[in-house]
Parts: C-alpha cells; structure tokens; sequence
C-alpha cells in the first residue's frame, strides 16, 4: 500500500512532528546517505499489504501520526543511515509557499 498524494500533504502540513519524505520504497532505500539524521524506516502493515515508509521527524510524532491514520499498524521503526542536517534537508513532498513580491 502507498499513501496517495493527499495524505501526504495533509501529514506534511498538519504540523505533528512527521514529515513523509518516500512512500511505498524498498528497504534499500535507507541506505541513502543524503537523507536526514533524524529519519527513520518505517515497516508498516495493514491487514495483507506490508509497505515501507521514510518519513523524518521525532519517534513520538511519526507514530502517533500514523497511529491516528491507520491504526495498529506499524511493525518496525529503524534509522536510516543518512547524514544530513535535519534543517539542512530539503523534502522534495512538501510544497513550499510562494515568496511574496516586494512592492516597489
């Protein structure tokens, strides 16, 4: 299972602590360096779908996050091996808010 686009931007702007940064990937993909600190890898399963997840924030707010959403779901929560600044990353699923134009 992969979340939809909606869910993702409706996790990444609600503010909880939990920002999605891949969904539906291989556990491979944790191996990937530039990837922040402060990311984790998340197993998750619901009924017969196992997906995996790799989403950044604190361990508390990631699983009440997806607790909230889906359940009883997650199986296992590791770090990746990313090593990033977790300021310093920028995610490329959440959508930045246009600069305002100065007025001359």
């Amino acid at each position: 299972m992969k979340l939809t686009e909606e869910q993702i931007l409706q996790i990444n702007e609600a503010g909880q602590g939990c920002s999605i940064i891949k969904t539906g990937c291989t556990p491979d993909a944790a191996n990937d360096k530039t990837l922040p600190t402060n990311a984790y890898l998340l197993e998750l399963k619901v009924k017969d779908d196992t997906w995996f997840d790799i989403v950044m924030g604190e361990s508390v707010g990631i699983f009440d996050t997806y607790y909230d959403m889906f359940g009883d779901c997650m199986q296992k929560m590791s770090y990746t091996k990313g090593t990033r600044q977790p300021g310093m990353y920028n995610n490329p699923l959440t959508t930045l808010p246009k600069p305002k134009k100065k007025k001359k």
